[in-house]
């Protein structure tokens, strides 16, 4: 038995003595871990960005109308007060926005906005450390 805790206490000896000698030691940079992080510039470190086409307003111009909310009548094309189809009111109300202008945007769903495809929705982008090359250890 001491034979062998000799032998082992020996081993940990020449392991510690080789990391000492070789000037082996934990990369600062990184603390040791390879890797660098950052918060993603892109979306920053939300992991999501707003809309590309509404902006996060949630909501386009309608292309119908182009944001008036009605149009000229078509049949009278605003110039007759009897017209059956505007009442003579000279225009129509937009069906597809129902008045409003504006219509839920088709890019995000109306959510206002998308995953950030820069770094995977996690919010940080990561890269190896250059000190160690993604080792976590650098020789002195």
């Amino acid at each position: 038995m001491k034979k062998v805790l000799s032998l082992v206490l020996v081993m940990a000896g020449v392991i510690l003595l080789t990391a000492m000698v070789s000037g082996d030691r934990e990369c600062s940079r990184c603390d040791g871990t390879g890797k660098l992080t950052e918060n993603c510039s892109f979306c920053g470190g939300r992991g999501w960005r707003d809309c590309s086409l509404c902006n996060g307003h949630k909501s386009i111009r309608c292309t119908v109308c182009g944001g008036g909310g009605s149009y000229t009548c078509p049949h009278c094309h605003g110039r007759n007060d009897e017209c059956r189809y505007c009442g003579g009111d000279g225009s129509i109300k937009c069906e597809r926005c129902s008045g409003t202008g504006s219509i839920t945007c088709t890019s995000c769903g109306g959510a206002g906005n998308q995953p950030c495809g820069q770094c995977g929705q996690t919010g940080v982008k990561e890269w190896n450390c250059p000190d160690c090359r993604g080792t976590g250890r650098v020789d002195d």
